[in-house]
């Protein structure tokens, strides 16, 4: 990832899953190295998938990933292939359109996760998931309501309060992140 400048950010590696794609992806959104400009699936996996849903504004990519991964698995070639710039009006910036796009994305494909996963494990990714925007909120200086952290603390008060309590007691004293 780089600035518009040409500056080096970061390398977005693969992920180091222990789980099935599926679970990872539910688990991590940016699971998937490159997002939508690096990733090459067969035509008929493709198909199956029924193609991008034209409907989100944003998060497309991660809604095909995660249909994509319920019919087989992923492989992933650890080494930087494409360059992503990343640039202040992107729609990445757009907090809001995000977050409500990433909860759209969670609950359509809840369903893909195995039975004995659509409780527990989904709250505790849909509550990581709240964390890590309420976070980034926080950060462009956003502390309204909707950002705060506590929703997640009441989806995932045991696998996710701490991160979630530690995270709006950071927003309460001004603590930086």
């Amino acid at each position: 990832m780089q600035t518009p400048e040409g500056r080096r950010l970061a390398d977005w590696r693969c992920g180091r899953g222990d789980r099935p794609a599926l679970e990872c992806i539910f688990a991590v959104n940016a699971f998937v190295a490159g997002s939508g400009s690096a990733v090459l699936a067969r035509r008929e996996a493709f198909a199956r998938a029924r193609g991008f849903d034209e409907s989100l504004r944003s998060l497309e990519d991660i809604d095909m990933w995660l249909r994509l991964a319920a019919l087989g698995d992923y492989a992933c070639i650890d080494e930087p292939l494409v360059v992503i710039e990343k640039r202040g009006d992107s729609m990445s910036g757009n907090l809001d359109v995000m977050r409500d796009a990433a909860m759209r994305v969670m609950r359509k494909n809840a369903p893909l996760l195995p039975e004995g996963l659509r409780g527990s494990f989904w709250r505790a990714a849909f509550a990581s998931m709240l964390s890590d925007y309420a976070k980034w909120a926080y950060r462009k200086g956003r502390t309204g309501r909707r950002w705060r952290s506590s929703p997640s603390l009441l989806l995932a008060p045991l696998s996710r309060g701490r991160l979630s309590l530690g995270l709006l007691l950071a927003m309460l004293t001004g603590q930086k992140l």
